[in-house]
């Protein structure tokens, strides 16, 4: 354990790529995790991330919502998308990084998320929320909430609803998609 504390504190996390590396280095830990629990948690396996972000092509200031992040793993995916492809100017970096929205649910998994984003070189991750999605109607956000919206697929785990709050919701979103 002192040989890994002693390799953490060679890290220059004033500079980027080493944070970059190092961000890196935790997502893979916490895929390795995904295995000792069974609290409901779904870590999607980076392929299929890499691959809905890819066909979702995001681009710096549009706005991109993950509903239920985890612990950001898409977001990720998103960022290295746009830096590799859009993001030239520094500019093109804040829009990146002010279009972002996120919200998670339990606490562990909203804290390693947080850290992911700071270790991926996002200076304010304050926009990943600790909250319950499923609380609001979707049909309740606006267009400066989200333009695409993107997560897993429900992987287990309780949610304390309502009776067919779910029914009702799908109804509301087919209602507004039909005007």
């Amino acid at each position: 354990m002192r040989q890994v504390v002693n390799k953490i504190n060679e890290v220059d996390f004033n500079n980027l790529a080493e944070r970059q590396n190092f961000g890196d280095i935790y997502e893979q830990i916490l895929n390795d995790l995904q295995s000792a629990g069974n609290a409901g948690e779904y870590y999607t396996p980076r392929a299929v991330t890499a691959f809905m972000v890819d066909r979702i092509d995001p681009r710096p200031g549009e706005i991109l919502l993950d509903p239920a992040c985890g612990t950001g793993g898409f977001l990720t995916c998103a960022l290295q998308h746009m830096r590799d492809r859009y993001v030239k100017k520094v500019k093109d970096a804040q829009r990146m990084q002010e279009a972002l929205r996120a919200v998670e649910k339990k606490q562990l998994p909203h804290m390693l998320c947080v850290t992911n984003m700071l270790l991926h070189g996002i200076e304010n991750p304050s926009f990943v929320r600790h909250d319950n999605t499923l609380a609001r109607p979707y049909v309740s956000y606006t267009a400066s909430e989200h333009r695409r919206s993107y997560c897993s697929p429900a992987g287990g785990g309780g949610v304390s609803r309502e009776p067919h709050r779910h029914e009702r919701l799908l109804r509301s979103a087919r209602h507004q998609s039909d005007h």
